[in-house]
C-alpha cells in the first residue's frame, strides 16, 4: 500500500488563497448588508421578509465580530 504527502503549497499559492478567501469575506458582509437593508425597507410592504433580515442582521453582526477581532489580533 503505497501512500502520498500532500505537496506544500508555495508562498505564492497561499498568497492567492488568502486573497481569495479575503475577497469571499467581504462580498458576504456586503451581501448580508444588502439584504438586511432591503429587509428594512420592504418591511412594510412585506411582513414575512423580517425573516431574512433577522437572518442577515445576525451575520452581519458576527462577520464584523469576527472581522475586528482577527484584525484585533493579528
Amino acid at each position: 500500500m503505497s501512500t502520498t504527502l500532500p505537496v506544500p503549497l508555495t508562498d505564492e499559492q497561499k498568497a492567492a488563497a488568502l486573497r481569495h478567501m479575503k475577497r469571499v469575506a467581504g462580498l458576504m458582509i456586503l451581501l448580508m448588508a444588502a439584504i438586511f437593508l432591503m429587509s428594512r425597507l420592504l418591511a412594510e410592504q412585506f411582513p414575512w421578509i423580517e425573516i431574512p433580515g433577522a437572518f442577515a442582521e445576525a451575520a452581519l453582526v458576527g462577520g464584523l465580530a469576527d472581522w475586528f477581532a482577527v484584525t484585533a489580533l493579528f
